[in-house]
């Protein structure tokens, strides 16, 4: 028997499990561990499998995964836990774990909902972990090695998943992208399209620096700042006004019009590189001018788009919108991001 901890939006965590459990073959059990982490045990139940199943299918709602390596409950030790004092709880897991990770390994430390009363933040956390595991000459890193454990409070317990790096899918703690806000930043939107590229950065290819590509609704001007940064030149679509801060840039072109009277004046040239879209529509319409849009991106092209979830069955919703985009794309990447809320960022690579 072995078992998958795995990571969801709180909102979308029981469409993770149904997609996971869809994915693998035979019978397994889901629990509920807390607000965003869950467990999928039984005799089938493989993370690499898993991880396979989220890339390929694609799977969009999962995360963070990893295989279960370890659990224990906190609390006083009369009551079978590992003891109230969080540098001895540390050397107890560290202890139990040692025999089963290399010299060196990242450390990830995270907690699914409230973390226990008095319990130290995550960064004082870690570094009492840290200093446990190098007793057991066991030297942990932030990120950035083969393999990744990640330790997880939820509900008074404690979890340990240990996972390599394909496997993870998120080189964050539950997945959970932390982007610091700068003072070039427009707007919250742009942290979708950087966690998108931090993500598939090496897995997808990217147009090449001058390439066209074009941002549909894009006032106030975020997501253009993102696709620009990359070194594409932009013309970017929309009634609204851009950024007073993107207007003398001479790679950003402002069409100050809807986005299908733009397509619409486009001819017949199939000249753009990507073409982005997170304009809010509900799944159908969006698709539908993502279909329209396919016309205009060479061949290999791709369509960056965030699908706007309106409520009932959110497998339903994605499943049908992935269906109706692959009338034009081959579908590259689909997941719901951590800075997506009720969205999922989806890439297609047009076919020519």
């Amino acid at each position: 028997m072995s078992a998958v901890l795995f990571s969801a939006d709180p909102d979308f965590l029981d469409a993770a499990r149904r997609e996971l459990q869809g994915a693998l073959p035979g019978r397994s059990r889901a629990d509920q561990l807390g607000p965003d982490l869950a467990r999928l045990s039984g005799r089938d139940v493989d993370p690499r499998v898993c991880a396979s199943a989220v890339r390929r299918r694609p799977l969009v709602f999962c995360r963070h995964l990893s295989e279960e390596v370890g659990h224990w409950k906190l609390g006083s030790e009369e009551q079978g836990g590992l003891g109230d004092d969080p540098r001895d709880c540390a050397a107890s897991v560290a202890a139990e774990l040692a025999s089963v990770l290399p010299t060196r390994v990242a450390l990830q430390v995270w907690s699914s909902g409230p973390a226990p009363k008095d319990w130290p933040a995550p960064h004082a956390w870690w570094k009492e972990l840290a200093a446990a595991f190098a007793d057991q000459d066991v030297e942990v890193a932030r990120s950035g090695l083969p393999l990744t454990l990640s330790i997880c409070t939820a509900g008074g317990e404690l979890w340990a998943g240990l996972a390599d790096a394909p496997t993870g899918l998120s080189d964050w703690p539950g997945g959970r992208v932390a982007l610091a806000k700068g003072p070039e930043q427009i707007a919250r939107s742009e942290f979708k399209l950087e966690e998108l590229f931090r993500l598939t950065e090496g897995a997808l290819q990217w147009p090449a620096r001058g390439s066209m590509v074009v941002d549909l609704g894009a006032s106030p001007g975020g997501w253009t700042r993102i696709l620009r940064s990359r070194g594409w030149e932009v013309w970017a679509v929309d009634p609204g006004a851009l950024d007073a801060r993107l207007q003398d840039d001479s790679g950003i072109h402002h069409v100050s019009t809807t986005a299908g009277d733009f397509l619409r004046s486009l001819g017949s040239q199939r000249e753009f590189d990507l073409i982005a879209n997170d304009m809010r529509m509900e799944p159908a319409r969006s698709c539908g001018v993502m279909l329209d849009a396919a016309a205009f991106l060479k061949p290999g092209g791709l369509g960056v788009m965030t699908l706007k979830l309106t409520g009932g069955d959110p497998l339903l919703q994605v499943n049908r919108a992935l269906d109706f985009l692959r009338q034009r794309y081959t579908i590259v990447f689909a997941r719901q991001l951590f800075h997506n809320r009720q969205e999922v960022t989806v890439v297609g690579e047009v076919r020519a």
